[in-house]
């Protein structure tokens, strides 16, 4: 691989951050500068939408009961029923998917087998995927899983946590990530929010390409996340399309079919006062920019776990 001289490579990248910042509204300079009161000036919070109606028939298995969920948002009689079917069923493949994998962490620790093991963490993987995506019907339907009660997260670990939860976990590669750490009530969205951005990253990008995330502190103590990627781009169109509905409240319509991780992505910002945006790199590629506030943010809390050998 070829490496550009460091000066240019410097200015370069000043210059992309200068341009995060004004895109943001954020000043160039350090200097104080007023942060709209929400990610979304002049909207109010909406009730999240429910999501369409599926054929799916509710849970098959009566001997497994499924965990109490919180209220469901008012929609009509049907559609909240809907909604409630589907946080269920969700619930119920959560649990399945835990008692897996606890399983497979007890293999994984009382074998020493370097061919099992490989093949151990294969299924831990693919279960840890499997959990992902019930979160998302979890998302879609409205519901709330983070825990409040949770201590601090160093930024870390959630940044681990969310490349554990996609299929190309080789492939990214982790940059310059600040000692801070992300409230734990919602460091476990942020980490799934993540995992979306890195799985959409990856997809769309050669195989060969890595995908880099990484993080630095913004002015008014805010922390901006980035995950870049090499792929072919999208058009200017279709980029500012997606910028909006970044930028707005959910939408739940025919475009989510095919933009699955992103409508996910807006829901958890939506959620937690996130802005995410998505930026054309300069010659290739493109960069997902998201910005948390800082009462998210804590410079205290647990040490991060000890990198596991490879």
């Amino acid at each position: 691989m070829m490496r550009q001289d460091s000066h240019a490579s410097s200015a370069a990248k000043g210059g992309r951050l200068r341009r995060v910042l004004d895109w943001f509204g954020f000043p160039r300079r350090q200097e104080p500068a007023p942060w709209p009161a929400a990610p979304r000036p002049g909207e109010q919070p909406a009730a999240p939408p429910a999501p369409a109606a599926e054929e799916n028939a509710p849970a098959e298995r009566s001997a497994e009961s499924a965990p109490s969920l919180p209220s469901v948002p008012e929609v009509p009689g049907d559609q909240q029923l809907v909604t409630a079917t589907l946080a269920s069923l969700a619930m119920r493949d959560l649990t399945l998917v835990d008692s897996l994998l606890a399983i497979v962490e007890e293999l994984e620790d009382s074998t020493e087998d370097p061919e099992l093991l490989d093949q151990l963490f294969k299924i831990d993987n693919l279960a840890t995927r499997m959990r992902r995506n019930g979160e998302n019907l979890l998302v879609l339907a409205g519901q709330d899983s983070s825990d409040s009660h949770m201590e601090p997260v160093p930024l870390l670990d959630v940044a681990r946590a969310a490349l554990s939860e996609i299929s190309d976990y080789d492939r990214v590669r982790l940059g310059r990530l600040p000692e801070m750490f992300l409230s734990g009530q919602a460091a476990d969205d942020i980490s799934h929010l993540l995992a979306e951005l890195l799985d959409n990253a990856t997809a769309k990008s050669p195989d060969h390409a890595q995908v880099v995330i990484s993080a630095q502190p913004m002015g008014e103590d805010k922390l901006l996340l980035t995950v870049e990627d090499e792929g072919i781009g999208i058009p200017e169109s279709q980029l500012q399309a997606l910028n909006e509905r970044l930028s707005g409240a959910p939408v739940l319509d025919e475009q989510v079919i095919r933009h699955m991780g992103l409508y996910v992505v807006s829901r958890i910002a939506h959620r937690h006062g996130l802005q995410v945006q998505l930026q054309a790199r300069a010659f290739r590629g493109l960069s997902a920019h998201v910005v948390v506030p800082n009462e998210l943010l804590s410079s205290t809390g647990p040490a991060a776990a000890p990198e596991a050998p490879s």
